[in-house]
């Protein structure tokens, strides 16, 4: 990026710079423990990609050294530079180390150059030049290089409130697009809700109600374990005809997965692991294979209709997860991180079980009787047997089933148009920005000083400072020396 001449054209008033030229970072820094209290931001408090403070902290919270900001001030987070993170806040503050701070200053907008570095082109160069694996970081002097258009002040002015304007329209749609999308997860909640306390099937039942009783009375026969569930049945308020029972009074085999890891490449069987499962459907654009023998093969083989629950996971949310195999095309085994369910599935209906399985009323239970250790949250086999569960006929279990799929169809395709707008959205956004930064979103005013002339005064305050500073640092010195 070092060759200006390939650069687009710019509009008349503007040019190029390096970033270094306009800002550098301020190294004022306290200790939080002996100052009045202040407003804290980290990365956490900045939203990814809009410039947005989500919320803030205070400075009791903190304990080590950080760094000070103040209103108009531009911050930038240097850790994980793809998350996006810049903003300008209104208010005076302390701010987490990975946060650059760069003053405001009177010939030159910080919020320009917020919206410039929110940029997808800026965001890749950050990254680009961004050290560490785990913890990835880039610092100012790599991204002092980054070359991008400054306009004359008063269109920075200009473009920022043209900015303003126009994202405050999308946010606003934004907004709709999310309560919308809210509200169908609360309708598909609801929807659960009325499939198990019956009433989607409420007609089925007063019209089959010698077959319904018939199966009720097999049922409570089969309820012979202990059933742990109080507390439980406040969740569904199931008919009288429905019996809580087991998952150990359904299942056919119950089984952990293979612990046998693959080596740098093999083209044995997939073998599903936690990231082929984590959004709680399989997902294997991306399978594991490995070579395994034939009676393993046979022993950790998934069949249509087999229930996978996940055994380990750090996530409240995703321990015993259950997900449903339904695909025969290749031979398939799953990992130790999984646990294998097969069940009667002329009693009971896998989909049912697993719709039911991952409900509120089995995370609860499920939440509960989890181990923790070491970070990892753990369920075993016994846990599962003693999952409690509905019973219910098979033929209202499909009944479920059907119209459960139906109206969670209709959700997904709105859901899915959705999604559609949000990613419109936010496509605008960067449209926006590009024109804006190419000069094509508001108009060039030709009595307004050249960015060029800027750039010289910008420079001078730069150099004037950096002279003030090491007349400080001499003084400083000749002092320390006529002590000693």
């Amino acid at each position: 990026m070092s060759d200006y001449y390939s650069l687009p054209e710019l509009p008349h008033g503007w040019v190029y710079t390096q970033l270094g030229d306009l800002i550098e970072p301020s190294k004022e820094k306290i200790d939080p423990s002996v100052t009045d209290t202040l407003r804290y931001i980290g990365l956490e408090h900045i939203e990814k990609d809009t410039g947005k403070i989500l919320s803030y902290g205070t400075s009791e919270e903190v304990t080590s050294t950080k760094s000070i900001f103040y209103e108009g001030d531009l911050l930038y987070g240097k850790l994980r530079p793809y998350l996006n993170k810049v903003c300008v806040p209104d208010f005076n503050g302390v701010c987490s180390t990975d946060i650059l701070v760069f003053k405001k200053s009177a010939s030159l907008s910080n919020k320009y150059l917020k919206y410039r570095m929110l940029c997808q082109d800026f965001v890749r160069f950050a990254n680009q030049n961004s050290t560490g694996v785990n913890h990835p970081r880039v610092d100012y002097n790599k991204i002092s290089t980054f070359i991008l258009p400054l306009p004359p002040l008063a269109e920075q002015h200009r473009i920022v409130a043209k900015i303003e304007e126009l994202f405050t329209k999308l946010d606003a749609g934004v907004v709709s697009l999310k309560k919308a999308k809210l509200q169908l997860n609360q309708y598909r909640q609801a929807i659960l809700q009325s499939a198990f306390e019956g009433k989607i099937t409420r007609q089925w039942r007063q019209d089959n109600k010698e077959y319904v009783e018939k199966c009720s009375q097999y049922y409570r026969k089969l309820s012979t374990e202990p059933i742990e569930y109080s507390g439980l049945q406040a969740t569904y308020n199931v008919p009288d005809s429905w019996v809580w029972i087991t998952l150990s009074e359904i299942i056919l085999s119950m089984k952990n997965g293979v612990s046998k890891r693959p080596k740098e490449s093999e083209s044995g069987v997939i073998v599903l692991r936690l990231a082929d499962v984590a959004e709680g459907v399989i997902n294997i654009c991306n399978p594991r294979r490995i070579n395994l023998s034939t009676n393993e093969i046979d022993s950790y083989r998934l069949t249509n209709g087999d229930l996978l629950f996940v055994r380990v996971n750090g996530s409240p949310n995703i321990v015993g997860r259950s997900i449903l195999y339904e695909d025969n095309s290749e031979i398939t085994c799953y990992s130790d991180h999984l646990i294998k369910v097969s069940i009667k599935s002329d009693l009971y209906n896998p989909k049912f079980l697993s719709i039911l399985a991952n409900s509120s009323m089995s995370r609860k239970y499920i939440n509960r009787v989890a181990v923790t250790t070491a970070g990892q949250m753990t369920i075993n086999q016994s846990m599962l047997l003693k999952l409690p569960i509905i019973g219910l006929p098979l033929q209202e279990q499909n009944i479920i089933v059907k119209e459960i799929d139906s109206r969670f169809s209709i959700i997904n395709e709105i859901e899915k148009l959705i999604d559609q707008n949000l990613a419109r959205l936010a496509s605008l956004r960067r449209s926006l920005l590009d024109q804006a930064f190419s000069g094509q979103l508001v108009p060039q005013d030709p009595n307004d000083e050249p960015a060029e002339k800027l750039l010289e005064r910008i420079r001078a305050e730069r150099a004037q400072k950096d002279g003030s500073l090491q007349t400080v640092k001499a003084r400083k010195a000749r002092k320390q020396a006529s002590l000693t």
